[in-house]
């Protein structure tokens, strides 16, 4: 499976949950939304995700978007 360092999202709930697994490398101020983007330290599943939580998150090898 392709290594995806970086961790997209917007949800703030989410992001909290993120915070006490993965680094938040930076915070983006979009339109109508702010990017959370944490490095990757999750294993390819954590149990702690809900489904509907990993759908929430984007998987990505690229910082910017």
């Amino acid at each position: 499976m392709e290594n995806k360092p970086f961790i997209f999202c917007i949800d703030e709930q989410l992001k909290e949950k993120l915070e006490q697994k993965c680094k938040l490398l930076k915070v983006e101020k979009c339109k109508d939304h702010t990017v959370y983007i944490f490095e990757n330290k999750l294993e390819a599943v954590d149990m702690e995700f809900s489904l509907d939580d990993r759908m929430k998150m984007v998987f990505t090898n690229k910082m910017t978007f």
